[in-house]
């Protein structure tokens, strides 16, 4: 049985160090995804940071040492949307410097990430939008790098060159008149750089201080003459510019474009224009084609020949194409009139207003197209109402199974909680009763932790059974410790009741004398439903118990503190100077030799590995009587402390005390009952 209660002891110390070990590994880890979160963030605040140094000073919307806002947190979830656009309208003037067209780059998944980045705040919901969140976030991170990667490859233009040749480049160009030698006058070189760069200004700038200093005046004069010339020349291709712009808002393509090869050179804007030109000019080619092709079928194929000039008007929208619908106008606008109904009737409500528009660019007060808008708007709320219902619909049934698996992990948290209270009243040795988990089980019938209590409580039944089994089998009239074991083990086991009537029984049959009833009175004291107990006491109170007097208690007080004191020194010597030869009673055995009772104390200390033990006796509890002339009763409570090195553990008892000494205060019975314990291990 003592093998048994070590087994399980060193069971539950093993079980501590494992939950310790595991505490302390979550928290670890917790360290290590804090860590690499902030790097992560930084190195992503650092790309930003970098793209935007990438960008010229006068097309930079911020100055790139702004981006460092992000690193506080809450703040940054507003300042993302300005650091977003902000490199959004940088790349696209910056790509345009390059006569590449942009559009806000980067700028629609950095809004939707910065958006998640909100959302992701909100309880419950933010369960759904982690994924999508940090998905936004990867492919901004990589858009923008990418974005960068080119900048930085235009800006090199394949090749790192350096001031002195470009310059080289801008003197052997065919165009200039003059081949004047690169010299070590720097500024001469950066002017021609700026100019390399199209910044003719700048240039003629650093070329107009550096005259009055320069020994080189020639060189000077022949570049300055040359960039005036240059910029003359963008001057007029700014107004040959301005001409064709306003002819191409005359639909005047043509001649814009005929404008625009008077240019000596392209520009983006130029490049831009004719690119615009070329498709309205091919447009135009196109919608004279397919009317014709229209022309010639409509006497045949009137369904043919109204597509075709639909296309072309689509095209171009041209007077001589609208005149020649004169014929077949009613047709026309009827066939669009029912294209635009069908469109409507099977919800193709784009194509039905394209329809519409295309009526009412021939008649817009063709029978009832304002009641077919009408209708199409109502459709379009209807669709939008839907939508609508469909979306509250669906974030109703989201709230609703996130409130459900909320409910199941509040109910999973509160179950577990109190699952650990029972496992530690089960580590203080409260759990004899198996009351506690009887409740548990039913309060929880179909709970997580239903099978870990159903099991917890076969074990302490199993324990309860194998303790009792041992008791009964090793016990006699004479020997009682066994049952009395059972009972401080087990006070509130399955077969209490027995063992207290088989001690009450046992002890009874002893108590024919003072020294039994005495016996009797101080083990089933702790048993208020013992059958005799009530007897007992009343033939005690028969007895003359006569008041002690101050120096008497004074003797008493100082007897039991050497004794404790030589107990805890494992003085054994001295303690047997506190023992008659024989006791009448020592924790339940009867007429024990004082030389079995120092060994029986040895022997406790040993098996238990007890390192160190002390006592605080609470002397407001202490009560002492005669109980005859010679025989002082002694009674009181004490806080009782031992430490085992290993398994490691302290335990810390109160425990009821009850002494008889004889005339020469040594003590002739000795019996204690434990009132409460507590571990730490």
């Amino acid at each position: 049985m003592e093998y048994l209660n070590n087994w399980v002891d060193g069971r539950l110390t093993t079980l501590g160090w494992n939950i310790g070990w595991g505490i302390g590994t979550a928290i670890a880890v917790v360290l290590v995804v804090l860590l690499g979160s902030i790097l992560i963030w930084v190195s992503f605040i650092k790309e930003l940071r970098n793209a935007l140094r990438l960008v010229s000073e006068e097309n930079r919307k911020m100055p790139s040492s702004q981006v460092w806002l992000l690193i506080i947190p809450i703040f940054n979830t507003i300042w993302n949307f300005i650091v977003i656009n902000s490199i959004s309208s940088s790349f696209e003037l910056e790509f345009k410097k390059y006569q590449i067209i942009k559009i806000k780059p980067s700028y629609t998944i950095g809004l939707a990430y910065s958006i998640l980045q909100i959302l992701i705040f909100i309880p419950i919901v933010n369960i759904w939008l982690i994924i999508p969140y940090f998905l936004c976030f990867a492919l901004y991170w990589i858009n923008v790098r990418k974005l960068s990667h080119e900048l930085n490859e235009l800006k090199s233009g394949g090749k790192q060159q350096s001031a002195f040749a470009n310059s080289q480049q801008i003197l052997q160009t065919k165009e200039m008149r003059f081949q004047p030698q690169p010299t070590e006058d720097m500024l001469f070189n950066d002017a021609l750089n700026f100019y390399n760069n199209g910044e003719l200004d700048r240039a003629l700038n650093l070329l107009q201080k550096g005259l009055q200093s320069t020994t080189n005046k020639e060189s000077y004069i022949n570049l300055s003459n040359y960039i005036n010339i240059k910029l003359d020349e963008k001057r007029k291709d700014q107004l040959i510019l301005a001409q064709a712009s306003e002819q191409y808002s005359k639909n005047e393509f043509k001649r814009a474009y005929d404008t625009l090869t008077q240019m000596s050179g392209d520009t983006a804007e130029s490049i831009l224009l004719k690119n615009k030109l070329n498709s309205n000019i091919s447009n135009i080619d196109k919608a004279h084609a397919l009317y014709n092709e229209s022309i010639r079928v409509k006497g045949k194929y009137i369904i043919r020949s109204l597509q075709l000039l639909q296309e072309a008007i689509e095209l171009h929208s041209d007077k001589i194409f609208l005149d020649e619908l004169a014929d077949q106008n009613n047709d026309y606008k009827l066939y669009l009139y029912n294209k635009a109904t069908s469109y409507i009737d099977s919800s193709k409500f784009r194509e039905a207003v394209k329809e519409l528009s295309t009526l009412s660019i021939l008649d817009s007060n063709y029978k009832d197209v304002d009641s077919l808008l009408d209708d199409l708007n109502k459709k379009l709320s209807a669709r939008t109402r839907n939508m609508i219902i469909a979306s509250v619909a669906f974030t109703t049934i989201l709230i609703f199974t996130s409130y459900i698996f909320y409910m199941r992990h509040q109910s999973y948290e509160k179950e577990s909680v109190e699952w650990n209270e029972v496992l530690l009243a089960s580590e203080k040795h409260s759990l004899n009763d198996t009351k506690i988990i009887n409740n548990f089980i039913a309060e929880h019938p179909n709970g997580y932790f239903k099978n870990s209590a159903v099991d917890t409580l076969r074990s302490i039944n199993m324990r309860d059974s194998l303790n009792w089994d041992f008791a009964i089998h090793n016990y006699s009239i004479y020997t009682t410790n066994n049952i009395e074991k059972y009972l401080q083990e087990f006070n509130d086991g399955r077969y209490r009741d027995s063992a207290i009537q088989i001690l009450d029984s046992a002890l009874y049959a002893f108590a024919t004398d003072k020294r039994g009833l005495i016996n009797y009175v101080t083990t089933m004291q702790n048993y208020p439903n013992a059958k005799h107990l009530n007897e007992v006491r009343n033939k005690l109170k028969t007895q003359s118990e006569l008041e002690i007097s101050s120096s008497e208690e004074n003797e008493i007080k100082s007897n039991l503190n050497s004794f404790y004191a030589a107990i805890y020194s494992k003085n054994y010597e001295e303690l047997l100077m506190h023992f008659p030869p024989v006791l009448s009673g020592y924790f339940g055995r009867r007429n024990i030799a004082k030389g079995d009772v120092v060994e029986s104390i040895r022997k406790y200390v040993t098996a238990n590995r007890i390192s160190s033990e002390r006592n605080n006796i609470d002397w407001t509890t202490f009560d002492a009587k005669h109980q005859t002339a010679d025989i002082f009763i002694i009674k009181f409570n004490m806080d009782y402390y031992t430490k085992i090195d290993y398994p490691p553990s302290e335990d810390y008892y109160n425990v009821n005390v009850f002494v008889c000494m004889d005339k020469n205060y040594k003590i002739v019975n000795y019996n204690q009952a434990v009132i409460s314990k507590n571990s730490h291990k």
